[in-house]
């Protein structure tokens, strides 16, 4: 048969289908948008899907704009009625009560760490990063405008890609960096802040560049059903859509020098701030990890590590005294709160975390300390400055 007959074949075969395969396609075209539809419900629609083919740094970060209501809590602190909320500005950042309205202010003290920063389980007013824009104004008597950067599981790392990513263009006058025990995770499980990438990659996506043609169909299907595109991913690669967190016990360990890494991070984050004309200011963490303390022990132990309870303690102590060093070394002012914090009382309601009366203490210490390093620039409310102790008076 001659090429001429086959094709003359071929046509007046899909002639006499035409019918059948019409409504095929638009069968499958239907069903592509009723699950794309559906999809909608199942996954929120990706708003960081980049335009090309590559790898990404994941940002530690709350989504911007967005009011959360945490209504489980933890077993040891369970949520009140209604939850607790975390509202969050333009930026993804934490704010208070009184700064909804009010996302577009320039920040004048930006704090960033952990959950002991974040402080999710306690009431919006009384986290400390909050709390202290509440004790303090400017010296011309402008109000003073704190932002709250705390992320859960975050170290210094997240926080340095944090601090290039978004905080340094905000440019605030003081940025407060307080770590310790996600980095003590971190580095006593995985022994490098840089994992051992073909288990933990820091770094997401990549692989093969795929073909122009494959790409090009790639990106106009995530245009035409980004739900169903992104859910169909997440099935392939469950853990693609989750940020690289604690997963340390996976991870191979490369070598042993915590301490010396983590103030070599502070140090960097230090020295970057002052590179862009900012203030940095660090401060200690808070915790009970100390000896006799048999509760936080029980807790500890109740699962899996890599040190023991006397290494723990003793690793916890040598990364607050880490920082402490980095802070005299590169004249930084020093907020040493696990120092201060001891004599305060019943002031977390676990081994690390601050309750009501924990927050407001640290707020105290915190806007105390600022007051006397930068005089020009911070002074308490007339309305706290007559006390003997203005930073808790009641307000």
């Amino acid at each position: 048969m001659t090429l001429p007959a086959w094709m003359q074949r071929i046509f007046q075969a899909l002639k006499s289908q035409r019918i059948p395969i019409v409504l095929t396609l638009g069968s499958c075209i239907v069903g592509l948008v009723l699950a794309e539809f559906v999809a909608g419900f199942v996954v929120a629609r990706p708003s960081n899907y980049p335009a090309f083919w590559g790898r990404s740094v994941p940002l530690a970060e709350y989504a911007p704009n967005h009011d959360y209501r945490f209504t489980l809590g933890t077993k040891r602190r369970p949520a009140p009625p209604g939850g607790y909320r975390v509202r969050t500005e333009q930026h993804g950042f934490i704010i208070g009560p009184g700064d909804v309205g009010h996302t577009g202010r320039h920040a004048d003290i930006v704090f960033l760490g952990g959950s002991t920063t974040e402080n999710m389980f306690v009431g919006e007013s009384l986290r400390f990063p909050y709390r202290v824009g509440q004790l303090l104004q400017s010296a011309d008597g402008s109000s003073v405008y704190t932002l709250n950067g705390g992320v859960s599981a975050t170290n210094a790392r997240d926080t340095f890609n944090i601090l290039m990513a978004k905080v340094i263009p905000m440019k605030p006058g003081y940025i407060v960096l307080m770590h310790n025990l996600n980095d003590l995770g971190l580095l006593t499980g995985a022994g490098s802040y840089w994992r051992d990438l073909s288990l933990c990659p820091m770094i997401k996506g990549g692989g093969a560049a795929p073909g122009r043609l494959k790409g090009l169909l790639a990106g106009l299907t995530h245009r035409l059903f980004p739900h169903l595109t992104e859910l169909v991913s997440r099935v392939r690669s469950p853990t693609s859509a989750q940020p690289d967190r604690l997963a340390a016990s996976h991870c191979k360990l490369l070598h042993w020098n915590t301490a010396t890494d983590f103030a070599a991070m502070n140090r960097s984050m230090v020295r970057t701030i002052r590179a862009w004309g900012m203030e940095p200011v660090l401060m200690t963490e808070f915790n009970n990890i100390k000896p006799g303390n048999r509760a936080a022990q029980a807790f500890y132990e109740s699962r899996r590590h890599t040190l023991s309870w006397p290494q723990f303690i003793e690793e916890a102590s040598a990364f607050n005294q880490a920082t402490r060093q980095v802070a005299a070394e590169e004249h930084v002012l020093l907020i040493d709160l696990d120092a201060k914090m001891q004599d305060k009382g019943e002031v977390s309601y676990d081994m690390f975390h601050l309750n009501e009366a924990g927050n407001r203490a640290a707020a105290d210490i915190i806007a105390a300390a600022l007051v006397r390093a930068y005089p020009k620039r911070f002074m308490f409310k007339p309305a706290l400055a007559g006390a003997a102790n203005p930073a808790s008076t009641p307000r």
